[in-house]
Formats: C-alpha cells, sequence, structure tokens
C-alpha cells in the first residue's frame, strides 16, 4: 500500500487510462444485455442465417454498405425503422449489424417496442465479420 499511492501520483495519467478501459468494458458488456439483444460472433451470425432463416439488418451508412455487406442483408437506417413495418420479420430472428458493433445495440429499444424480440447483435460487427474472412457482397 505504500507503493500504490506514490505509483497512482507518479502516473495518474496511466491509473485514469485504466479506470476508463475498465468502465468502457463494464459498458460494452452490459448494454447488450440491457437492450435485449444478444451477441453473436461471425460463425454464429452464419449458423443463425443458414439454421434459423436469420435475416440481417446494416445500420452503416449506404456508402460503407455498397463498399461490402453481408449476402442478403437489408440496409436501413435507424430512421427507416421508426416508419417501417417491421412485422414480417417478427417471427424470424434479426441480426443488426454496425461497423464495429457498438451501435447495434442502440437500434434494439426501437425495434422491441415494435414487438420484435428475436434480436442480435454481430458482435464486433462487420470489422469483425472481415476480420473472420467471410465473404461481403459488394455494390
Amino acid at each position: 500500500m505504500q507503493q500504490f499511492i506514490p505509483f497512482v501520483i507518479n502516473h495518474w495519467f496511466l491509473c485514469a487510462l485504466f479506470i476508463a478501459l475498465v468502465i468502457i468494458l463494464i459498458w460494452t458488456e452490459t448494454q447488450g444485455k440491457v437492450s435485449g439483444m444478444q451477441r453473436v460472433n461471425p460463425s454464429a451470425t452464419v449458423n443463425l442465417i443458414n439454421r434459423e432463416n436469420a435475416v440481417v439488418i446494416d445500420i452503416r451508412d449506404r456508402d460503407l454498405y455498397n463498399k461490402g455487406h453481408i449476402a442478403g442483408a437489408i440496409h436501413m437506417t435507424h430512421e427507416e425503422v421508426d416508419f417501417k413495418d417491421m412485422n414480417h420479420y417478427r417471427e424470424k430472428p434479426l441480426i443488426i449489424v454496425c461497423t464495429a458493433g457498438v451501435n447495434a445495440p442502440k437500434l434494439a429499444k426501437q425495434l422491441k417496442f415494435k414487438g420484435l424480440t428475436k434480436l442480435y447483435f454481430l458482435q464486433g460487427g462487420m470489422n469483425a465479420w472481415t476480420a473472420a474472412s467471410l465473404p461481403v457482397v459488394k455494390k
């Protein structure tokens, strides 16, 4: 304990950075649980698509979507979700995809309000998908 306080004083920036990273980690881990969405990795995403006919909704901007997206993915912004009739997706699993897996859980509130319950988000987003060397479709 005698060395801890001088260390914190001398390395306050590193300590603050460590605390910030821990807070971000906790926030990231709990966000999916709080929003009602489950995280899925790229291989689990492939399984959901192949075995349960999951629908992939890509919420990235149009340019990123056109540069490469999961085959069969539907491009939809947050605003479009508000106005679109989502009843035909009610019985299917929905996998929400963003760039890095951070924005997808935010969409859960809108989709839950529309009565959808089988909600997933791609952990790591399209970054994780491409890092796993899975195929993309370009428009």
